[in-house]
């Protein structure tokens, strides 16, 4: 069996802790568990923004997934239907 090549313009999905100078592929946090169901969210942000995203991720030792499910869940309140303040 023959295996395909990935064409030109594929590119690998991009570890950002690559970025960091004291942090090695393979090290740092590992995907919380949730006991909820989750859904995948893809969205176009400005390039700017994304790189410093990750750039704040990779300083903070954060993954960019927990960051936005926080940033979400701060701007939207902790559980649906939560008031402003009651958080």
């Amino acid at each position: 069996m023959r295996v395909q090549a990935a064409p030109p313009s594929y590119s690998p999905p991009l570890d950002c802790r690559a970025f960091s100078d004291t942090l090695e592929l393979g090290d740092g946090p590992v995907m919380v568990e949730r006991d909820e169901p989750i859904a995948q969210l893809a969205t176009r942000i400005p390039k700017d923004l994304h790189r410093r995203l990750k750039l704040h991720c990779v300083t903070n030792e954060i993954m960019i997934q927990d960051f936005v499910v926080e940033a979400i869940e701060e701007k939207l309140g902790r559980k649906a239907g939560a008031k402003k303040g009651t958080t």
